[in-house]
């Protein structure tokens, strides 16, 4: 999987993940944040306020959203 700032889209680091090893960055113990999206992993880190512990999308960090992702898309049609 690639490593995108989801923010600037700036590839951060080239690597494969199990969901075990993504689950760790949640940013729960001042960990980073990551969520992947169709293969590729995104740092959110710089959006504690969205994606971090008591936010309104932590339930995306340090897991796939994929399937949420395209149920919204699909929404929209």
């Amino acid at each position: 999987m690639l490593l995108l700032n989801w923010f600037d889209l700036e590839v951060v680091i080239q690597r494969d993940f199990t969901p075990k090893e993504l689950a760790k960055y949640n940013g729960l113990n001042g960990e980073q944040i990551y969520l992947a999206i169709a293969g590729k992993v995104y740092d959110v880190s710089s959006k504690p306020e969205f994606y971090g512990p008591g936010s309104m999308y932590e339930n995306f960090s340090g897991r796939d959203a994929s399937r949420y992702r395209i149920i919204r898309c699909v929404s929209y049609l």
